[in-house]
């Protein structure tokens, strides 16, 4: 497999949320790894995300806007931004 990445990612294992509009209910997932670009986010059970979504790792008093770059069975691949 060919590296696309720009940075390299940092292997995190940290909880956190994702939000995909005011009408739905928090998802929790974990993510694998992060720079300041982009992560690897991994749910519980395979969910179909918007190509468009929120992450917080502090119950959303603070988020990251995030622009889906890939997706896998009960995985996503983010850029931030």
């Amino acid at each position: 497999m060919v590296e696309r990445r720009q940075l390299p990612r940092h292997v995190v294992l940290k909880p956190a949320k994702v939000g995909f509009d005011d009408q739905c209910p928090l998802v929790d997932c974990t993510v694998r790894n992060l720079t300041s670009d982009g992560a690897c986010l991994e749910f519980a059970a395979p969910l179909q995300t918007p190509d468009l979504f929120e992450l917080s790792f502090d119950n959303f008093r603070s988020a990251r806007a995030c622009r889906v770059a890939w997706r896998q069975t009960g995985r996503v691949g983010v850029c931030f931004g």
